[in-house]
């Protein structure tokens, strides 16, 4: 699969969750259902807007920004944590390439991309994680890729001191450069244009990385998810990160 349909499958997942939020049923009470639309609406506004992080949040440290290339395509993987004593989401997050020559290029500072190309779903405190940006390889210059993560763009209400349990667990059985992954929603609250990215590591090096979508994951519910991988990851081990987006 190419990371351009990837991409366009979660341009379909943001319509499909906009959708869904406003059909909620079951045993809800007005209130959550008012409350995740509201959340919803906040994001689609967002993502209407340029995202440029000019300061970063005192309360994420960032471990480690990656960049790799391959078939066209270019995939930045940033590992982050949350430092803070509270869960944090909807995270603003630049992403670009400096150049030997001082010139600096953002690759997801523009307007109407899909929310969490520019945002981070929820982090836990002391939790690792790792959020990646795919695009175009020609937009892309030689050079030291570079991350900044900004406060959230609007606070949750009510946010819990734990957040919903997601697991994502890799399909071993599928090989060449996609990588086949099992998102499980463990919590009784659905999820919506849930982000899931993946990335290679061998020796502390990112080799491969990328990221997918599945447009809703029921409380209980699994989905099975296809993620293009940018770069070649051999044989290496990859991780899954999947944070949860909508936390009641």
């Amino acid at each position: 699969m190419s990371v351009a349909r990837s991409a366009d499958r979660r341009r379909l997942g943001i319509v499909l969750g906009a959708l869904v939020l406003t059909a909620l049923t079951g045993c809800e009470t007005t209130q959550q259902k008012s409350a995740r639309i509201e959340v919803q609406d906040d994001r689609v506004l967002a993502a209407q807007q340029p995202v440029r992080v000019v300061r970063a949040d005192s309360e994420i440290s960032v471990l480690g920004v990656a960049i790799v290339r391959g078939s066209g395509h270019v995939a930045i993987a940033v590992r982050l944590r949350n430092d803070g004593a509270r869960p944090l989401s909807d995270l603003p997050i630049s992403v670009g390439v400096r150049t030997r020559s001082g010139r600096t290029t953002y690759l997801n500072g523009t307007a109407n991309l899909p929310y969490f190309e520019t945002h981070i779903g929820a982090v836990a405190p002391g939790t690792p994680t790792t959020w990646v940006f795919t695009g175009r390889g020609a937009a892309a210059p030689a050079g030291a890729p570079f991350a900044l993560v900004g406060a959230p763009a609007f606070t949750v209400a009510g946010t819990p001191a734990t957040l919903p349990d997601i697991s994502a667990a890799l399909d071993t059985a599928r090989a060449g450069d996609d990588v086949s992954a099992t998102i499980t929603n463990h919590s009784g609250i659905p999820q919506y244009t849930l982000a899931v990215y993946a990335s290679a590591r061998a020796g502390g090096r990112v080799l491969a990385a990328g990221q997918a979508a599945v447009a809703q994951l029921d409380p209980g519910a699994s989905a099975t998810v296809a993620i293009p991988l940018v770069g070649d990851r051999g044989a290496s081990s990859v991780q899954l990160d999947a944070p949860p987006t909508l936390l009641r």
